[in-house]
Order: C-alpha cells, then structure tokens, then sequence
C-alpha cells in the first residue's frame, strides 16, 4: 500500500495551532502568589511606552495587597486599587529577593497616562522599594533560592492547631527563627483548642512564655479566646502562617464576622490540612490594622544561615554557650559543653535543644 499523504495544514491555522498549545501549557504561576503570571493584558501597551525611563514617569506610591489572576493589586494612597503588572525596566531595592510580594511598598504610573486606549484601573509597577521587615522561608527545591512571602509587617503570628493537625514545636522554632531574621515580633495562635485539654498544651508550650513570645489559645468555630487574640493585634500589622488546615482563614472570616477568605477541610489521606488560600493577601481589619493571610505550608526551611550561626537564634543557647571549654563547640558532641549541661539541668528545654540539633543537621547537608 501507498503512503498515506500528509494533510496540507495552512501557515494561519498552523501558526493558531501553536499558539494554543503553548498557552495551554503557559506556565503557572507560585502557589503561594509570589510570582504574577506572564500573561498579557486586555490590550497590550506597546514595549516602547512599558520601558520608559523612570526619570520620565508620573509615579504614585501604593501598597501590594496580593495577586489576583495575572495581575498585582496595588492599593494608592488616594484609596484608589490598580491592577498592575511589573514593568520590564522595574528596579527594585531588594537585591536577590522575590521580586514583588504582598506588602510590598512600590511606584506605579497609571497605564493611561502611557496609552490612552488603555482602561483606567490599570497599572505598571516601576518600582519596589526596600523592605523594612519581611517574613522570609527557604524556596521549594526545584525553585532554589528565598521565597519572600510578605513584607513591611509588624508581628508575625505563628497560627497552629490543637489538633487536626496537631502542632509541630519544630515548625514553630523554625518560624521564630524566620521572625528574628526578619526584624518581626512573633506570637502564637493555637486554634482548635475545643479539641484538646488547654491546660496540657499551656504546660507544653510555656517555654515559648518564657522566652518572650505570646501563646493564645483560642477556637474559632465556637469564639473562645478569638477576641482576645485579636485585640493582641491591635492596629499593627500582622502577617499569619501557619501549617494547612490549622484554620488561619476560619479565624480571619471570625474577625470581620464575614466569610472574606475561603476555607477548606483535612485531606483523609494524608491528615494535613489542603491549601484554600492561594496567595498573600492583605486585609484591612476593623480595628484599622492589617493582616495578611498566607497560604498553609507543610514545611519551613530556614534561610541564609549557616550551621554555626543557629545559636544566635536560640537565646537560652546564646547565654550559655560561652561557658563551653571550646570556643568553636556546636553543642552536638564536644566534651565539657555547656549547652548539653544545661539540657540535663534543665535551663534549656529539650525539645527546643533538639529544635537547634535537626536545624543544625538540614543547614550541614544542604
């Protein structure tokens, strides 16, 4: 038999064909909303106009308050919200960080002052300005690198669960070590405490109440303790983060007594909780502070930090460690090491020292 003959494809259609294929495998953007996605706007500025000098420009200062499909919305002090995307000759003060993250303080110029046929409410961001405090974690690996998850807050609270799924000390550590990197307070939110005995988890986690860091425990399906945690806040500006399922959303929808963030259940399979925030979002409160809801994570990686450098971040280890016989101890297992004696004595509480051993551990194999 014959070969069978090849049908002619037009160059248009052939063209069209491609082009579907390649937006339906468009790369998606971060799950937690720190990168926009690349796709182009309604009507698509010219490349001249979105690379005009900064000098050039008419910019106003504005807020990131998250991302909404391919754009950035940015909050103007004229309480006006753009929809930007990043231009191509932005600058940022950030260097080797995530480019534009929820908090962020930035410039932006209305795309109708740079194309008239351009709709109202949209915008170029030109510029992001250096960041005062910021909640940073180690990036996934395949991405590498930090991932910035918001920026410019005063307090990060630490958002955990009594139970479904139970809190992890080590995440918490590894939280307030982030806190401590980012110039940010910390507190902790225990939610789900209807579903545990609140005495036990007190006396498990005082060492946090001693060390300076604030434990509520609260329910925010029934309201126990939700206004008092929330009156914590005050009018600053929070960032919340936390494991999946710990119930951050449920907790803010308790604050604005609306249902403003989505919520979701515990996957049966793996008992973690399932991601219902997608992205970093900014949210006014009543009170007249913010807060920013982040998606829940299932681990925590430290960042930029080398092994020998964890002590600084474990104060009841700092105090103590210079009592050790050698100067360059790791408290792992040297002789005459002060930071051991103290766990045995009980001056360092032993889950916290194993905090310090499995992070000393993760930086050394990294």
């Amino acid at each position: 038999m014959g070969r069978k003959k090849k049908s002619k494809v037009s160059g248009d259609a052939l063209r069209a064909k491609k082009s579907w294929r390649k937006g339906k495998n468009r790369r998606k953007w971060d799950e937690e909303g720190t990168t926009a996605p690349s796709t182009p706007m309604r009507q698509r500025i010219s490349a001249e106009a979105e690379s005009k000098d900064i000098s050039a420009l008419e910019l106003e200062p504005g807020i990131v308050v998250g991302v909404q499909g391919p754009y950035w919305e940015v909050d103007l002090a004229s309480d006006q919200r753009l929809n930007c995307r990043v231009a191509r000759s932005v600058q940022s003060e950030n260097a080797g960080e995530t480019l534009v993250c929820a908090g962020d303080n930035v410039l932006v110029t209305r795309i109708d002052e740079l194309d008239d046929a351009q709709d109202a409410g949209e915008g170029l961001i030109y510029k992001v300005l250096e960041r005062e405090t910021k909640l940073m974690r180690k990036a996934p690996a395949h991405k590498g690198g930090a991932h910035i998850i918001a920026a410019n807050m005063d307090v990060l609270v630490v958002f955990v669960a009594a139970a479904d799924p139970f809190y992890n000390k080590r995440l918490i550590d590894r939280y307030l070590i982030a806190a401590q990197q980012g110039e940010l307070a910390a507190c902790i939110f225990v939610n789900k405490c209807d579903l545990f005995d609140v005495e036990v988890m007190q006396e498990d986690l005082y060492v946090y109440e001693e060390l300076g860091v604030p434990v509520f425990f609260l329910s925010s399906t029934d309201g126990a303790g939700v206004q008092e945690a929330y009156e914590a806040l005050a009018d600053k500006t929070c960032v919340i983060s936390g494991p999946s399922g710990a119930g951050k959303s449920t907790f803010i929808n308790a604050v604005f007594g609306l249902e403003v963030q989505d919520t979701g259940e515990i996957s049966t399979k793996t008992f973690k909780g399932m991601h219902t925030t997608t992205g970093a979002r900014l949210l006014r409160t009543p009170g007249g502070g913010y807060l920013v809801d982040t998606p829940g994570i299932r681990e925590f990686g430290v960042w930029d930090l080398e092994p020998e450098q964890v002590q600084w971040y474990f104060p009841e280890i700092e105090a103590v460690q210079q009592e050790c016989k050698f100067h360059s101890c790791t408290h792992v297992h040297e002789p005459a090491c002060a930071v051991q004696a103290a766990v045995e004595e009980g001056r360092v509480h032993p889950d916290r020292y194993q905090s310090y051993l499995n992070i000393v551990q993760t930086l050394q194999e990294a």
